[in-house]
């Protein structure tokens, strides 16, 4: 299953369940069994190696990003992005954007964050998070 296919329905509504899901599922085929450790213990390894991430202080107990039990600094959150815009760019046709789909359609409409804001949200009692990219279409920068 391609990358861009698997993400888009898990992204754009940001799908918590079906992101647990995938987490579950990489334990079950990769590891040692249907859990959330199983999986962790696939991709924590792979951020390090393969996505060159410093994995230091990295909890990750779902597959849902921002939760609770979850901890990721933001220069690993960035790194990781630009990583996948580098690497697999299909996935950016999974990330939400400003004011036309998925969590952001309804924010940034009427500024220059409209079409341009590529990003994925999370939110709990005590924080809300943005986290993607934006075309500066002044200078043509990311």
């Amino acid at each position: 299953l391609r990358l861009d296919v698997a993400c888009i329905p898990l992204l754009k509504p940001s799908h918590n369940v079906m992101a647990d899901g995938l987490l579950r599922h990489l334990g079950w085929k990769l590891g040692s069994g249907d859990t959330f450790a199983a999986g962790a213990a696939q991709v924590v390894p792979w951020l390090k190696n393969s996505a060159d991430l410093n994995t230091n202080g990295i909890v990750m107990n779902d597959g849902s990003g921002l939760s609770h039990g979850n901890s990721f600094s933001a220069r690993q959150t960035v790194s990781l992005v630009r990583y996948m815009l580098a690497a697999f760019p299909s996935w950016d046709d999974g990330l939400p954007i400003g004011c036309v789909d998925g969590t952001i359609s309804s924010r940034f409409c009427g500024t220059d964050g409209n079409g341009t804001v590529h990003a994925k949200t999370g939110s709990l009692s005590i924080s809300i998070a943005l986290s993607g990219y934006i075309d500066n279409p002044y200078d043509n920068q990311r």
